[in-house]
């Protein structure tokens, strides 16, 4: 006889699924009632293991939701610098709320500004925070090379 182990899920990741079920979302009160509950969560470092597997689970129930009803892409015309500033612009946003989903505020006013680009982490936090698909972030552009100042040539012959 074969026997088989189960591991226990974590009393925090019990009370969760209680809270709100896991489960595909089906209306809109459903998807509010589910952001509402995770959205406290996103982006902190301090989550136990079962609060970051409920997260990790309902997130995905979530994105399947959004790209379904909710299917937001960045225009063409627009960077991501230039896409994040519209996203602020439309909610009102300064750099100091900016700076509390990234944790930094010298590092939003780099970003604002182009100085710096935008991490994978910083990427995830930003497309939970407004609820896009985290390309809309991310320079999809292809790199361009660069012909070195004439001085830094060799010189042919």
């Amino acid at each position: 006889m074969t026997s088989t182990k189960t591991t226990k899920a974590p009393a925090d990741y019990m009370a969760l699924v209680a809270r709100f079920p896991l489960r595909p979302l089906s209306s809109q009160a459903e998807y509010n009632a589910a952001w509402k509950l995770v959205e406290p969560m996103v982006g902190r470092s301090d989550l136990t293991r079962g609060q970051q597997m409920y997260l990790d689970a309902l997130s995905f129930f979530l994105e399947q939701y959004e790209q379904q009803h909710y299917p937001v892409k960045r225009p063409y015309n627009l960077t991501p610098i230039e896409f994040l500033k519209e996203l602020m612009d439309l909610r009102g946003m300064t750099i100091n709320d900016l700076a509390r989903i990234i944790g930094s505020q010298p590092l939003a006013s780099m970003i604002l500004r182009g100085q710096r680009g935008i991490s994978k982490a910083n990427i995830s936090k930003l497309a939970a925070h407004f609820r896009v698909d985290s390309s809309a972030f991310m320079d999809l552009a292809p790199i361009r090379t660069l012909t070195p100042p004439a001085r830094y040539r060799r010189a042919a012959g």
